[in-house]
């Protein structure tokens, strides 16, 4: 839009799409009896957005068919009622990877 001084002036917001709406978009563009222009011309949208939305579909069909990985995050111990604690856990733990590193913001690391 155009004003009084010849200076573009955009008042429009840019559009939010629900999931349900992007996939029925992206499911017309995938129709081989019409193109993707065509498409993005009857929603009022750009081309560029709906290729974006299919490359994120083919990301999330592929993240969705990877095998899960079990990741162990502690470790079961069979012990007997008289077990004490510190006979599980030993008194000095294991080392860790290093000490942590925090930026001081004087240009110099702190360690702790």
């Amino acid at each position: 839009m155009i004003d009084g001084g010849g200076v573009i002036v955009r008042t429009e917001r840019r559009r939010r799409y629900s999931d349900a709406e992007k996939a029925t978009i992206v499911a017309e563009s995938l129709r081989p009896d019409l193109t993707v222009t065509s498409v993005a011309r009857r929603h009022g949208i750009a081309k560029s957005v709906i290729y974006n939305w299919r490359a994120n579909r083919r990301e999330a069909e592929a993240i969705a068919r990877e095998a899960l990985e079990f990741i162990p995050c502690g470790q079961f111990v069979a012990t007997s009622e008289r077990t004490s604690v510190s006979e599980i856990i030993p008194e000095e733990p294991e080392p860790s990877v290093g000490p942590l590193a925090y930026p001081s913001g004087e240009g110099r690391t702190r360690f702790s």
